[in-house]
C-alpha cells in the first residue's frame, strides 16, 4: 500500500490486523465524529483533538494545514484551545467546519463560514489564522 492507500477496501485489512488510533499514552476517545475529509474526538479528560483536512481551519489549529497523516502520529496532534476553562462535552464535524457543544452547554464553532454555517453572522473562516482560536473564538448565540 502507498502511504495514502485506503485502509479497509481490501482483503486482510480488518479484525485484528487494523492498527488502533493513538491519541497520546493513556488517552481514550469519550466521543468520535467523522466528517468526510476530518475527524475528531473528545478524549476522556474533555479535551479535543482533530485530524484530517484542515482547509479554512476546520482542525482549528490556526492555520491550514492537514494533521494526522502518515507523517505524523495522532499522538502528537495538539489539543484544540477552546478558551480559558473551556472543555468539550460533544463534537460535530460538518464538511469543512467543527462545532463543539462545551460543557455547561454553550456552543463553539470553526472552520468553512462561506454560506454562515458557524453561526457567527458573517463568512470569515474561523480557524485558519493564528489569534483565533480559544478566547477570541466566540459563543454561537441562539436568541
Amino acid at each position: 500500500q502507498g502511504s495514502n492507500a485506503a485502509i479497509g477496501d481490501g482483503a486482510g485489512e480488518m479484525g485484528d490486523l487494523l492498527p488502533y488510533t493513538n491519541l497520546g499514552t493513556g488517552r481514550t476517545v469519550k466521543q468520535l465524529n467523522c466528517g468526510r475529509e476530518h475527524t475528531c474526538a473528545v478524549l476522556d479528560n474533555d479535551k479535543l483533538k482533530c485530524w484530517g483536512n484542515n482547509a479554512a481551519g476546520a482542525l482549528g489549529q490556526g492555520n491550514e494545514m492537514w494533521s494526522g497523516g502518515v507523517e505524523s502520529s495522532a499522538a502528537e496532534l495538539p489539543i484544540i484551545d477552546l478558551g480559558t476553562n473551556e472543555a468539550a462535552e460533544q463534537i460535530a464535524v460538518g464538511e469543512g467546519f467543527t462545532c463543539a457543544r462545551l460543557v455547561g452547554g454553550r456552543v463553539k464553532c470553526w472552520g468553512e463560514n462561506h454560506v454562515g454555517q458557524l453561526g457567527y453572522e458573517d463568512t470569515e473562516d474561523r480557524g485558519d489564522e493564528p489569534g483565533e482560536m480559544g478566547d477570541a473564538l466566540p459563543y454561537v448565540l441562539f436568541f
